[in-house]
């Protein structure tokens, strides 16, 4: 879950990995990927688990090929993946094939907590998905709330529906979470293993 964090150490180095991915979006944003019309992934790279890999779509010419491959309208995704809202994610066996296909976003709750939730997960036809594409994905969503997947699909989220990735200033939702946490700094100024904590996460930053 991401949610609000109780120690605010892990508030301050929270907000400084948000920062900092959000500034690589952006920076990906304004430099684009040299193939044409794709968009930022959270998986930079295929993610193998065990005989499996699963591989995000990041451009509409791949998500129009998952869509031949299973016979189902993952094509039609192209503004939800696009915005950064929804994740498209094709699990793969060894020689490369399609096995299902699954639609993955950040949610938030009532309670202000937010959590990877899987949305949708279909197979050949729109079928149900195999036993071990269904295992694969959860693996996934566990994965995606570690670093450095949970710092990247914030970013993607905060950034989202905007024109351009990471257009603007720093997201009003970073901004609230640095006011926050730099007036506990303020507050524990002089505690020699908060400052050693807060400046450790600053290098991190970059």
């Amino acid at each position: 879950m991401y949610v609000a964090a109780q120690s605010p150490v892990v508030s301050y180095r929270r907000a400084v990995r948000w920062r900092a991915a959000y500034n690589e979006v952006r920076a990906q944003g304004d430099n684009p990927k040299p193939r044409a019309n794709s968009w930022t992934a959270v998986l930079t790279q295929p993610l193998a688990l065990g005989d499996l890999s699963l591989v995000e779509l990041d451009c509409q010419e791949a998500l129009a090929d998952e869509s031949k491959r299973l016979n189902h309208c993952v094509e039609s995704y192209e503004d939800q993946s696009r915005s950064g809202g929804s994740h498209i994610v094709s699990v793969r066996d060894a020689d490369g094939d399609s096995l299902s296909t699954a639609e993955i976003r950040l949610v938030r709750y009532r309670n202000g907590g937010m959590s990877c939730a899987l949305i949708q997960h279909r197979g050949l036809d729109d079928g149900t998905p195999m036993k071990r594409c269904a295992d694969a994905i959860g693996a996934l969503l566990r994965a995606l709330k570690d670093e450095p997947y949970a710092s990247r699909m914030m970013a993607l989220y905060l950034t989202r529906g905007r024109p351009g990735i990471g257009a603007g200033r720093l997201p009003i939702d970073i901004e609230h979470l640095f006011a926050v946490v730099e007036s506990v700094r303020r507050t524990l100024k002089g505690n020699g293993k908060y400052d050693r904590l807060v400046e450790e996460a600053l290098r991190c930053a970059g």
